[in-house]
C-alpha cells in the first residue's frame, strides 16, 4: 500500500520483474556486495524494508533484523557488534539521529553507507 502524493492509501500491484528491477537498481547504486552486512530496522511489510531482504538474498549478503529504532544508542551498539556496513533509514529515523548531540565522527567505523527512502 502507498499513500503516494494524494495522502489516500491504495494498493499498488507490482510484478516480480518490477521488484527484481528495483532490487537490481538499488544494489547497483549502493554498490552492495556479498560482504555487506545490512541492518534492517524497517518493517518487512514496508517496501524498502522488504527490499533489504530481497537484496541481501540476491547478493548473498548478511541481513541483521531489528524490531525497532526506538533506542538509537542500542542500534548503534548492534551496528558495532555486527560490523554493519549498510543502514537503510526513513526521514523520522534520520531526524532522531540528527538530534543526538553526543555523537563523535567515526563512532560507527564499519558503516559504509546510509540510505534513505
Amino acid at each position: 500500500y502507498t499513500s503516494g502524493s494524494t495522502g489516500r492509501p491504495k494498493g499498488v500491484m507490482m510484478t516480480h520483474r518490477n521488484c527484481d528491477a528495483a532490487a537490481d537498481s538499488i544494489t547497483t547504486y549502493l554498490r552492495n556486495t556479498p560482504d555487506d552486512i545490512i541492518l534492517n530496522v524497517l518493517p518487512l511489510s514496508f517496501d524498502y524494508g522488504l527490499y533489504q531482504l530481497l537484496m541481501a538474498v540476491r547478493l548473498g549478503a548478511t541481513l541483521v533484523l531489528e524490531r525497532s529504532f526506538a533506542f538509537p544508542q542500542a542500534i548503534f551498539e548492534r551496528i558495532r557488534e555486527e560490523g554493519v556496513t549498510g543502514l537503510p533509514l526513513v526521514p523520522t529515523m534520520a531526524a532522531m539521529i540528527l538530534q543526538m548531540r553526543d555523537l563523535e565522527p567515526g563512532f560507527l567505523p564499519s558503516l559504509r553507507y546510509i540510505s534513505n527512502t
